[in-house]
């Protein structure tokens, strides 16, 4: 289209109106991931308080994680990434078509430590969260997920049927990322916890330093 003068119009309001939906999808699968993060979160709040429930991080995060208020927890959520693990990091695990495909042999890495209805329930979350942000906005997945561009490719040809099926057949697939860095949890939960409110802005800064790290890869198992 062209103005009074003859000359074409400015494309500007279309670059905004992109720009405009890039940033309202990526705010989106922030607020996805925190609502996941909260999940986990909980859950790992009443199994470090429940004595026979198995732990998946250092035993000497117990207590602490037992004594987070409720005000404590929304804080971590809110730390900016996804802070459950599917072994998002492990390339391997992801690239093989379900049933046969390499996944079968996550039940010989699987942590028991949820019951079974809650085990499923977070796998369903975290593998639905998971698809969403590599779908919406696979440029940041290695730093919200830790999932590397090579993981994502595989993990972006599963559909929500085979997900559905993973977080159903694979108990024990979710553990907590960065469950083998006893420092790292202990570091967010003293920023979650300060007495001086560090406010979200800490955390998040610090949890987007480790997920640009190659040294704070994704776990399957505490040490």
């Amino acid at each position: 289209m062209r103005n009074s003068s003859g000359r074409p119009k400015p494309s500007r309001p279309r670059v905004a109106t992109s720009l405009n939906a890039a940033q309202t999808a990526h705010q989106e699968a922030v607020f996805a991931v925190q609502a996941v993060n909260a999940q986990l979160l909980d859950a790992l709040g009443d199994a470090a308080k429940t004595a026979a429930a198995d732990f998946p991080l250092a035993h000497l995060l117990r207590a602490r994680f037992a004594a987070l208020s409720t005000e404590e927890r929304a804080a971590m959520a809110q730390c900016g990434v996804l802070l459950a693990d599917a072994g998002f990091a492990v390339s391997h695990r992801w690239s093989g078509d379900i049933p046969d495909g390499p996944l079968h042999r996550v039940a010989d890495e699987a942590q028991h430590w949820l019951s079974p209805e809650r085990d499923s329930s977070l796998a369903h979350s975290t593998l639905l969260v998971a698809w969403y942000v590599v779908r919406i906005s696979p440029a940041v997945a290695d730093i919200l997920l830790g999932m590397p561009r090579a993981v994502s490719v595989s993990f972006i040809k599963y559909s929500i049927r085979d997900l559905a099926l993973i977080a159903q057949t694979h108990p024990g697939l979710i553990v907590p990322r960065w469950a083998h860095r006893t420092d790292i949890w202990d570091d967010l939960l003293e920023l979650a916890t300060a007495k001086k409110e560090p406010g979200c802005g800490s955390l998040t800064l610090r949890c987007l330093q480790l997920s640009a790290d190659p040294s704070a890869m994704n776990s399957l198992a505490p040490t």
